[in-house]
């Protein structure tokens, strides 16, 4: 596995630093790997979006036909 160094600011270093028993390394390998699986489902999303011919009208069509529904199921539950 390769190694990279980062620089951080002395404030944030001294902040570490009061927390000996973390492993820092471990805790930016971990967030690393989220944030590069968080990038590559975003790029597929945005792929999938870029197709879509879903307006904003029809969205603020289709959320107030979802409010409406879920008003009438309440609504017969007796739940407002």
């Amino acid at each position: 596995m390769a190694s990279i160094t980062f620089a951080i600011p002395e404030e944030i270093k001294f902040k570490l630093s009061r927390f000996p028993w973390v492993n820092w390394s471990e805790i930016a390998r971990e967030e690393l790997f989220r944030q590069e699986k968080e990038t590559a489902a975003l790029k597929k999303v945005k792929k999938i979006l870029s197709k879509s011919k879903f307006t904003e009208k029809d969205v603020k069509e289709l959320s107030e036909k979802v409010k409406e529904s879920m008003h009438k199921q309440l609504k017969a539950n007796n739940l407002i």
